[in-house]
């Protein structure tokens, strides 16, 4: 479980029903499973240091992925796919050698 501060509320989300979050300006959207999306004032380096522990990983300064709901890791395009999406997610230099790491892992 984690709590987010949506506004001026602590909303509590299990972490199961993360599929990704995006940092955007000031604030993080984590969207979740069910096609939500909650707009937290957190960092998203705040909540990279909450999630390292839960299987949860950076692969861009925009984004932190839901492992368990990688689909694909994409190397020549350096991107990585997640269940139930059709967009993919870039995959920058600097988190590059994450990536090689959650190869190694599976």
């Amino acid at each position: 479980m984690l709590f987010l501060k949506v506004g001026r509320k602590l909303v509590q989300v299990d972490l199961e029903n993360i599929l990704y979050i995006q940092s955007s300006n000031i604030y993080c959207l984590v969207y979740l499973k069910n096609g939500d999306r909650l707009i937290c004032t957190s960092t998203l380096q705040a909540l990279e240091e909450k999630l390292r522990s839960f299987h949860f990983i950076r692969i861009h300064r925009c984004y932190i992925l839901n492992v368990a709901e990688i689909s694909v890791i994409d190397k020549s395009s350096m991107s990585i796919y997640l269940s139930g999406l059709d967009d993919p997610f870039p995959i920058s230099r600097r988190y590059k050698s994450f990536i090689a790491k959650l190869e190694h892992a599976v």
